[in-house]
Formats: C-alpha cells, sequence, structure tokens
C-alpha cells in the first residue's frame, strides 16, 4: 500500500469523532456533498436553482460566493475532526455548526417544497414525488445534527 495512503486511513481511524457512531462518515459525506455543490455552482450558476441549492445561493449572494461559502464550511468541518491539537467535544461540536446550518436549510427548503408541491424552480409535483426527491438531503441533516449532539454531549 501507498505510504501516505495508510497514513491517512491510520489518522481516519482515530479521528476525534470516530468514538462516535458513524458520526466520521457522516461529516465525510456531507462534506463531500458540499464541495460537489460548489462545483456544480463553479460549472453553472443553473445548479443554484435546484432546492436544496436555492436557498444557500439566495442567503451567500449568488453561486460563486455560494461556492466558496460551501467549499470553505466543508474543508472547515474535515479539519478540526482530525486535527492534532486537543480540543474538547463541545468545541469540536460547535466547529461543526456552520456545515450543520447549511444542512438544515437545504432540509427545509426539501420539506418546504413539498408541503407547497413545486420545487424551487417552480416545477409542479406530488408531495410525495418531492419528498422523496429531497430525503437523501433531509436525512443527512437528521443525522448530521445527532453527530454533533453526540460530540457535545459525549464524556
Amino acid at each position: 500500500m501507498i505510504p501516505w495512503l495508510a497514513g491517512l486511513g491510520h489518522a481516519w481511524r482515530d479521528a476525534r469523532l470516530s468514538r462516535v457512531a458513524l458520526g466520521k462518515y457522516i461529516v465525510l459525506c456531507a462534506s463531500l456533498l458540499h464541495v460537489i455543490w460548489a462545483g456544480l455552482l463553479l460549472v453553472t450558476p443553473d445548479a443554484g436553482g435546484s432546492t436544496p441549492l436555492h436557498i444557500i445561493v439566495v442567503v451567500c449572494g449568488g453561486p460563486w460566493r455560494t461556492a466558496i461559502v460551501l467549499t470553505l464550511v466543508a474543508g472547515a468541518a474535515m479539519v478540526f475532526p482530525f486535527s492534532k491539537y486537543r480540543v474538547s467535544n463541545r468545541a469540536l461540536a460547535l466547529m461543526l455548526i456552520p456545515q450543520q446550518t447549511f444542512l438544515l436549510m437545504s432540509a427545509g427548503a426539501g420539506i418546504r417544497a413539498a408541503m407547497l408541491g413545486h420545487y424551487a424552480d417552480g416545477v409542479a409535483r406530488s408531495w410525495t414525488f418531492i419528498l422523496s426527491d429531497q430525503l437523501p438531503v433531509i436525512l443527512i441533516a437528521v443525522l448530521y445534527t445527532v453527530a454533533v449532539l453526540e460530540a457535545a454531549f459525549e464524556s
């Protein structure tokens, strides 16, 4: 195996969130989601019309700013759990809150779209269709919140 890759795997297993059930994988999943969204926004601003991203683009003030903010938030979420500096579990949880905020905004937009019966871009569908489409983002937000709470209250 490649030495630096083996070291990365060791660092991943020893991450602070490793003690929290699946916490590190939830943070990784959310970070990858945000980096991919940022990449899509850089490729085409049309990606900002999707329901989970629309609210974030509105809050951040455009697709370019949103891409930068999403990348920084994802990077920060991945750096702090693997930091060589010792931080308390509550400090670690506080460091994950910016990413959690974006996830909850996206989940809320998905739930709102299902309740209204149309996506952010105006396409009308049944609420069951929209909810099933937005469910992965909603579940990631819920699981991420649970991981942050577990990290905050772990002894």
